[in-house]
């Protein structure tokens, strides 16, 4: 037995060292490709994948052959329209060609055209059922048709059909066009509004960060839930078309974009309405969000946050355009839509803010929650400020001024828990600076989403 092991060995042993001069003068050997074939195309467009494997042609060595033929298996998979994508090299079918030419096949299988979904998605302070179908590569070039159904648990519906048109086949440079309504309801401000609308969309990726620019077409309407309804809410109430362009730039580079323990993220929203005299509303509207996070020793994370925004219009300003502050995904111990100026009990947000966070997580204290579903837990120390508010233009000094040193404050302790898809909190909260018109919550409050001041 011993003496048959030993041979096997040799032999295995004689066998690699054969095998190493023919991987070398493979590796070395100059070739010419000869044909590049593609297998499985039915519905999909060869001018569409032609580009994608044009470059094999460039090899002059086996081994750039390899990398060719793996950057282009890995330009059609990008594509999300086939499955599996299977590549063969071998000697040229063609007799009269010379022995060093060489034919390469891709063997693709297309995905089924249609497909379904049906899902839950949590958002902020919100849960939805969404409903949907994708019709994929409806045109031969990557293009897909979605549409999709969801339902909120706070009364709120979303029609959408949306259509994806990867530009010069490639998925990252993609435009976007979009129909929807929507009906969001909004207990704290006592309105709800119904949107109607279509949509441009094309990002832009560089090194630095993501671009996406927006265009918008988009009947508002405002209705007021009750009789009860503030006369500020019902001055509101109505229809509005607003046609804008919008930019967004954002920069992330934490390890987890919901729960994160290292890096920092930024993210700058500018949106004009009103360009051109199209539509009845007009303003400029800012917003910066930035979050830092670090771990320090004993496995102590600490995050700090900041939120800016501004709006300026050159008339009174709507109330579904307005900022809105307070809950326990913004300033805690506020309710939601509790901080800021209010009437006769309804929210109705302002034209300009500040937030701020400072977080300080922890792993747990005791050892039998320690490992498994413990490592989850995290227990979570806060300060958070901030201010919502109105800015005049006409005297801008000093209400800028009365904006940031009328700061509500507040602090707590709780408990983190981290769920994947989104974020849980459960925090004590202490409110100690607010104004009279402001709803407090002092006490226990539960929180869920995906982003957190």
């Amino acid at each position: 037995m011993a003496e048959e092991k030993a041979t096997n060995k040799a032999s295995m042993m004689q066998n690699a060292e054969n095998e190493k001069p023919t991987r070398l003068l493979l590796k070395n050997k100059k070739i010419k490709i000869h044909n590049i074939n593609i297998d499985g195309l039915c519905r999909t467009k060869t001018d569409l994948v032609q580009p994608k494997i044009h470059n094999i042609f460039q090899a002059v060595t086996f081994e750039e052959l390899i990398q060719e033929t793996y950057l282009s298996k890995s330009y059609l998979e990008d594509l999300e329209i086939f499955h599996p994508v299977n590549v063969f090299i071998d000697a040229a079918s063609d007799k009269k060609s010379d022995p060093t030419e060489l034919d390469v096949t891709f063997r693709v299988k297309e995905l089924s055209r249609f497909s379904a979904q049906f899902k839950t998605e949590v958002g902020n302070q919100d849960s939805h059922l969404v409903i949907g179908g994708k019709f994929r590569n409806c045109l031969g070039r990557a293009e897909e048709l979605l549409g999709t159904v969801a339902y909120g648990a706070k009364k709120s519906t979303t029609l959408q059909l949306s259509f994806i048109k990867p530009l010069f086949g490639d998925k990252e440079k993609c435009l976007t066009s979009t129909a929807h309504k929507e009906t969001v309801e909004f207990a704290q401000s006592s309105f709800k509004e119904i949107s109607r609308g279509i949509g441009f969309q094309y990002p832009i990726y560089t090194d630095f960060g993501a671009h996406s620019l927006h265009f918008d077409n988009v009947w508002r309407e405002i209705r007021c839930l009750s009789d009860r309804s503030s006369w500020a809410v019902r001055q509101e109430s109505g229809h509005s078309l607003k046609c804008s362009l919008k930019h967004v730039f954002m920069r992330d580079t934490r390890d987890h974009n919901i729960s994160p323990t290292t890096g920092h993220f930024v993210r700058f929203e500018q949106e004009h309405a009103g360009l051109g005299r199209l539509g009845d509303t007009r303003f400029h509207r800012f917003f910066l969000e930035c979050q830092y996070n670090k771990t320090l020793p004993y496995n102590i994370i600490f995050s700090s946050s900041l939120n800016l925004g501004f709006l300026a219009s050159d008339r009174q300003s709507r109330i579904n355009d307005r900022f809105f502050l307070g809950g326990p995904l913004s300033i805690r111990g506020f309710h939601v839509r509790g901080l800021g100026p209010h009437s006769e009990g309804d929210s109705i947000g302002g034209d300009a803010l500040w937030a701020a966070g400072l977080h300080i997580m922890t792993p747990l204290p005791f050892k039998p929650l320690q490992g498994g579903f413990g490592e989850r837990l995290r227990t979570h120390l806060f300060v958070n400020a901030g201010n919502l508010g109105y800015i005049n233009s006409s005297n801008f000094r000093e209400s800028a001024q009365e904006l940031f040193q009328g700061y509500r404050w507040s602090y707590g302790i709780g408990l983190l828990v981290k769920l994947g898809v989104a974020q849980l909190e459960l925090n004590y909260c202490v409110p100690c600076r607010a104004h009279a018109s402001d709803r407090i919550k002092h006490g226990f409050q539960f929180g869920v989403g995906l982003n957190f001041l």
